[in-house]
């Protein structure tokens, strides 16, 4: 298992806001096919992609040889390491 930390690219949303709002506008003209776009522009976002993916994804886990054995939560009673999940307060009946 590979374990990767993903950051925000601010600068990569507003490079590709432009293009979003294009096929966005497709989308609600219900045209059959996607905006043309120019090889140009192609490359730039690929470009663009694949920078950000350099800069803002990280690995923290190296990969493992071995797969993770799966686990039934009726085979173990063992305590679960808590999760760092912000529970919503329900109302009791």
């Amino acid at each position: 298992m590979v374990v990767y930390n993903v950051f925000r690219d601010r600068m990569l949303f507003d490079f590709l806001t432009t293009y979003y709002g294009q096929f966005y506008s497709a989308v609600q003209a219900k045209a059959e096919k996607p905006p043309p776009l120019s090889r140009e522009d192609k490359d730039a976002i690929v470009k663009k992609v694949k920078e950000s993916i350099s800069d803002n994804v990280k690995q923290l886990l190296p990969p493992s040889e071995a797969p993770l054995p799966c686990r039934s939560d009726d085979d173990d009673d063992s305590p679960r390491p808590p999760l760092n999940v912000k529970r919503q307060k329900t109302e009791k009946i």
